[in-house]
């Protein structure tokens, strides 16, 4: 028999519902649960039972500390439970005998009720009401999962208390959740206790869970699983958080407080969207076995008011340090000033605004820049510092104010939990403006920096800049390479990636302009290499706000060869270099075996070229080329181009031929091909032979060969087709194809005149 008591914090009422049984002795385990903390009862046993008073001696252990939220002596009442919640710091069991007033003396010990094994006794949750907001309250839920055989294990799950809500949760509130595993006697593997919001709106986060396991559970590991969200935003959410043993060992023993998990959860309720006034919504707890894939779950049930209740809580702002009335700016250097900001307020629609207001706004701005610095510690669990949450604004892109809102995924955890607005609440921010070398000498340039919290003007101030008397060319300060990350040969019909680097030498903030275009290396030739797109690929850690304009042209040639770039950055480490890698994605079309192609990118002062060589077929001892430089004949699907064949008077007499299944346009999978040619003979052998076969891509000739099989032969005039069929084991098998013909005959001619191959499905 399992028991849940729950101690409210700040009532000395105890309530008991009219199904529960409470008599001397008859109580054998029971949680204590508060606002702060969740203790595990090892024995409660009852005194007496006398005038509406329960005497009764507990034994209790802390298994559940939030270290962030503090009690203060003028937040609580001395109530009786109050001497154990105080005691709840220590690790070692604490004995203590206090005394609680019973409002429900019916349900003592009613008349007509006989006490089974199975019975549960369940008691009603009486809300625990915080001195600082009148409505605030924390609620626990105990579900107990319990199982009766290790071989098949067969679990079942309470809830406490039976089919009741909570009392309502406020948008930005937090409860608690406990989750209890009984667990038979046996060895388990990889077992997860976790709470998830299944919901489509996703509206609590999961923040904490700590477990404690009973004296006969012996974990060899365990670790926490969560998932997170809006990891784009700065603020990361986890709508599921788990324990995981990796392998557990259960020792025999008849008390189920020793097979058991305690594992307590702590949850807000994020958000409401989009949910009516008053709505019950739902958690998932479960646990989940992935050896014997089994899995129990059950609802655990909250009653959600979609709204935040306005507590009187004030945010404001200020410059710090204090800065010059005019400030001497550097052309083309960034000038930054810090400020901060106090939010109080839990779920505030950030804006922060920097607007030029000089006589001629943005015409002599390189770039506006706001970054969030720091933030509180009310900002977490949540605010991520690895991730960058700023805005810039490049005036040669769009010449207007910039605008930096900070997501409402950002909320004060402690919004309802503390009195007075403290540093714990601070957002701390960096603007920067840069003045470009238009930028006259002896003229002011103002900016605004505003704050909005839901459109509403929370405080503002302005900066003055007026330029040093310096200048520095932007064209000398960034260089460019290109380079492939790997060297691996080119085939037709694929695509290919080609890098710039762009390398930033001590240029803080600017914009660049180059020409990217393709072509052959014989001018004569149309290009091959087609620009699908030019995409970041990558950037030192300094770079921000880095952004690509690409203008995609079509040359004479009929394929998009062309490209207009126009790139912007901001290095907010301007005493270091910093380097911006863009991803040149390109495809090719029709490409002739071997040429050569340039991908080239044009600057206000370099050219960079990087060369690209499509892949050659391998010709046994072709050593002038004479077979090669027809071999683009067997690939145009025009069976009246063919090429001659070596003969019995040619050296070598033979063509030995290996070719990428690229050039055939298939997958390197099993596959048909059919060869056309002039007087040539199907056969493996005779006077004139023809072998088909697939190779590995080892490079030569030598190593095992797989023939292919003949299918069929056609013969249309002196032009014969010859099918094959050619299987493959594994995929680099049939990447090459080997062909091999050769004739015997004198003083005879034949031509090899196509080769087509289709994959087989």
């Amino acid at each position: 028999m399992s028991t849940a008591i729950f101690l409210p914090l700040t009532s000395a009422e105890l309530n008991i519902s009219q199904s529960a049984i409470l008599k001397e002795n008859s109580i054998t385990s029971a949680t204590v649960s508060s606002l702060t903390s969740i203790a595990l009862v090892s024995s409660l046993t009852i005194m007496s039972l006398e005038n509406s008073i329960l005497t009764a001696t507990i034994s209790y252990n802390s298994v559940l500390k939030e270290d962030s939220v503090s009690l203060g002596n003028d937040h609580i009442s001395s109530t009786p439970e109050l001497t154990i919640l105080n005691s709840l710091a220590s690790n070692e069991d604490t004995i203590s005998t206090v005394t609680f007033p019973i409002s429900n003396t019916e349900a003592i010990v009613p008349s007509n009720y006989m006490m089974s094994e199975e019975s549960n006794i369940l008691p009603t949750i009486t809300p625990t009401l915080a001195s600082n907001v009148s409505t605030l309250f924390s609620s626990t839920e105990i579900l107990y999962i319990d199982s009766s055989t290790a071989e098949n294990v067969s679990f079942e799950l309470y809830t406490f208390p039976d089919d009741k809500l909570y009392p309502e949760l406020y948008v930005g509130m937090r409860a608690h959740v406990a989750v209890v595993a009984i667990y038979p006697e046996g060895v388990y593997q990889n077992i997860t206790i976790k709470l998830k919001d299944t919901n489509p709106g996703q509206f609590f986060d999961v923040t904490h869970v700590s477990c404690k396991h009973g004296s006969s559970v012996n974990s060899s590991r365990e670790y926490k699983i969560k998932e997170k969200i809006g990891l784009g935003y700065g603020f990361t959410r986890f709508p599921m958080l788990g324990n995981v043993h990796e392998l557990i060992n259960v020792s025999k023993s008849n008390d189920v407080e020793n097979r058991q998990d305690l594992c307590n959860f702590t949850i807000f309720l994020h958000n409401a969207n989009d949910l009516k006034d008053v709505e019950n919504i739902s958690l998932t707890a479960s646990l989940e076995i992935l050896e014997n894939n089994f899995t129990i779950s059950k609802q655990v049930t909250f009653s959600v008011i979609p709204t935040v209740l306005k507590l009187n809580k004030t945010a404001s702002c200020e410059l710090f340090p204090s800065v010059p009335e005019i400030i001497q700016a550097e052309r083309y250097k960034r000038s930054t000033f810090k400020f901060r900001c106090w939010i109080p307020l839990y779920s505030p629609h950030i804006e922060v605004i920097i607007s030029d207001e000089s006589e001629t706004p943005y015409l002599s701005v390189v770039s506006l820049y706001n970054k969030l610095l720091n933030f509180g510690s009310n900002f977490l669990p949540g605010a991520q510092s690895a991730y960058a949450i700023d805005a810039c604004s490049h005036m040669a892109i769009s010449p207007e104010a910039l605008t930096h809102t900070l997501s409402k995924q950002w909320v004060n955890r402690e919004y309802y939990y503390t009195n007075e607005t403290t540093d714990d609440d601070i957002l701390e921010f960096l603007a920067s403006a840069t003045l470009s070398e238009s930028a006259l000498l002896g003229v002011n340039y103002t900016f605004r920096i505003s704050v909005l919290i839901d459109k509403i003007n929370l405080w503002n101030t302005t900066v003055i800049l007026t330029p040093k008397e310096s200048f520095t060319n932007e064209t000398f300060r960034y260089t460019v390479d290109l380079y492939r990350e790997n060297l691996d040969e080119i085939y037709p019909y694929s695509e290919i990636s080609i890098f710039l680097k762009v390398i930033v030498l001590n240029l803080p903030s600017g914009v660049f302009y180059m020409n990217i275009s393709t072509r052959a290396q014989v001018e004569n030739n149309d290009p091959a290499l087609v620009i699908q797109s030019i995409t970041k690929h990558d950037n030192s850690n300094g770079i921000r706000c880095n952004i690509i304009y690409a203008d995609y042209q079509t040359g004479l040639s009929g394929i998009q060869n062309i490209a207009i770039v126009r790139m912007t950055f901001l290095n907010s480490w301007p005493e270091t270099s910093g380097y911006v890698i863009y991803r040149i994605k390109l495809s090719i079309h029709s490409a002739n075996i071997g040429d050569n192609h340039l991908v080239i990118v044009e600057t206000n002062n370099q050219v960079v070229q990087h060369m690209i060589q499509l892949n050659i077929p391998l010709i046994f001892q072709d050593t002038n080329g004479t077979i090669l430089s027809e071999l683009y004949n067997v690939f145009d699907k025009n069976y009246s181009s063919c090429i001659r064949l070596p003969v019995l008077e040619n050296t070598p007499p033979l063509l030995l031929m290996k070719v990428n299944t690229a050039w055939l346009q298939i997958s390197p999978a099993t596959y048909n091909i059919t060869i056309i040619g002039e007087y040539i003979a199907c056969q493996k052998h005779g006077q004139k032979i023809l072998q088909v076969s697939t190779a590995s891509s080892s490079g030569g000739f030598s190593g095992q060969v797989a023939f292919c099989e003949l299918l069929s032969e056609n013969k249309i005039s002196v032009k014969k087709e010859c099918t094959y069929l050619c299987h493959c084991q594994q995929e680099v098998q049939c990447r090459e194809t080997v062909i091999f013909m050769a004739n015997q005959e004198k003083l005879t001619t034949w031509s090899l005149c196509e080769l087509i191959a289709k994959n087989v499905v």
